[in-house]
């Protein structure tokens, strides 16, 4: 997959960018992420890439959020939509 990384590529996303992202403390260890924060940090990393990028964390959710917390899934959504609404 190393060569699909197409991180250097977010720099030309020029509409906002919002990534929702799982955490949860069971399985992400396990995938190199030894805490929230320290997922969080890697994301931001990445999405500093992005002119317009931004992170929503769902703590206590698996790889799909949607499914896991439709709820919260839901509402980071919105908020993201109701966001660009105001900003557009």
């Amino acid at each position: 997959m190393a060569p699909l990384d197409l991180t250097p590529e977010l720099s030309k996303v020029t509409i906002p960018f919002r990534e929702i992202v799982p955490f949860d403390s069971q399985i992400d260890p396990y995938q190199g992420f030894a805490s929230i924060e320290d997922k969080r940090a890697s994301y931001l990393a990445f999405l500093g890439h992005a002119p317009k990028g931004s992170l929503e964390m769902i703590d206590h959710s698996r790889h799909f959020v949607m499914i896991d917390q439709p709820s919260a899934f839901d509402r980071a959504l919105f908020a993201a939509i109701t966001a660009e609404g105001r900003t557009g």
